[in-house]
């Protein structure tokens, strides 16, 4: 099972842009006839989820969300900070993080695009018939 960390009641897994690639192959290539939905959550998909249940919904049933942008990232480290220190300092040291040592937030180790994931992707894929 793949660890994950929930963001305004939503769980986005923790992985590096490598373990994306590698459980995107391995849907892809484990049962190729079977439609699976892939998100890769931005800010703006989760302001829309806390307003519209039904996305709500169907992000909550992709088989797999991956971070998609530092803003993610950013309110995640947040989040842990600020349920160990008060919020004004989690918000300063967060910041401080975010600007001076981005390789550090916690929990996602990297962002994984939808763009990056695509191209990735595909040129791994090259020429096998697999449906994407």
């Amino acid at each position: 099972m793949i660890a994950s960390f929930p963001i305004l009641n939503l769980d986005i897994e923790i992985l590096t842009f490598q373990e994306v690639i590698d459980q995107l192959l391995r849907i892809l290539t484990s049962s190729p006839s079977v439609t699976r939905q892939v998100v890769t959550v931005n800010p703006e998909f989760l302001v829309r989820a806390q307003t519209d249940p039904t996305y709500h919904q169907i992000l909550e049933a992709a088989e797999l969300r991956t971070v998609d942008g530092s803003g993610l990232r950013f309110a995640a480290e947040f989040l842990i900070r600020k349920a160990e220190q008060p919020a004004l300092f989690a918000l300063l040291s967060s910041s401080l993080i975010f600007f001076l040592a981005p390789q550090r937030l916690r929990p996602f180790p990297e962002v994984a695009t939808g763009i990056d994931l695509t191209q990735e992707l595909l040129r791994r894929l090259g020429s096998r018939r697999v449906r994407v």
